[in-house]
């Protein structure tokens, strides 16, 4: 299934020079923060529409 792809992916990596490794390491890197940075900026933006419905609650009273 998916994850014996990934372990016989793996298995192929350790095979191949250091040179070759590097790039699957800064491209896994690559791929991790650009998630990272999605989930954070799309709290961000949860974060101030949060604080807009606050102050207009506030406004209103």
């Amino acid at each position: 299934m998916f994850f014996s792809k990934i372990s016989e992916k793996i298995a192929e990596v350790r095979l191949q020079p250091d040179h070759i490794r590097l790039r699957w390491v800064w491209g896994a890197v690559s791929v991790s923060m650009f998630f990272i940075l999605g989930i954070w900026f799309f709290s961000m933006g949860s974060l101030f529409q949060g604080e807009k419905s606050d102050s207009n609650q506030k406004a209103s009273t």
